[in-house]
């Protein structure tokens, strides 16, 4: 087995240890012990919203998560009707609309925005284990990855 093979299945297998559902148990009970239905989506489309304010519309939202419009308008609208979020116009262009989050999505939002920082925790101890060589290496790495993600790649 090549080195990069190697490493394309330690890639594979972090992305399927984070991915399964069963290791996020405590993040999924956590957002169900809300009292909302939400699904994961949602909650990052809250923290995007709550992160970027009136630059958040559809179109933007959707970008930011490599979604299709329709996907995030369906996600929006169910957000909608659990009054967690507004749709308002935006204070500089009448005719544009951006959305906002209630009280209660406030909630979700300091909630995925604590886990984000845990994460960055986890991340920035092991990161600080290498290199100034291999930490340009992974970023290389992790860039390529998000842009053939982004570009339709499976993941």
């Amino acid at each position: 087995m090549s080195k990069s093979d190697k490493l394309a299945n330690k890639l594979i297998e972090f992305v399927d240890l984070v991915s399964d559902p069963n290791r996020n148990e405590s993040f999924y009970q956590s957002v169900s012990d809300s009292g909302y239905s939400v699904t994961p989506t949602q909650v990052h489309i809250i923290g995007i919203i709550s992160k970027y304010g009136d630059e958040a519309n559809n179109s933007f939202i959707a970008a930011q998560l490599g979604l299709t419009r329709p996907a995030v308008t369906a996600a929006i609208r169910r957000l909608s009707e659990m009054n967690l979020i507004n749709q308002v116009p935006s204070k500089t262009d009448k005719r544009k609309k951006h959305f906002e989050i209630t009280e209660d999505a406030q909630k979700l939002a300091t909630f995925r925005s604590n886990m984000n920082d845990k994460v960055k925790e986890t991340y920035s101890v092991e990161v600080e284990k290498l290199g100034k060589k291999e930490r340009k290496g992974v970023i290389k790495l992790l860039d390529g990855l998000t842009q053939a993600y982004k570009n339709g790649s499976p993941l």
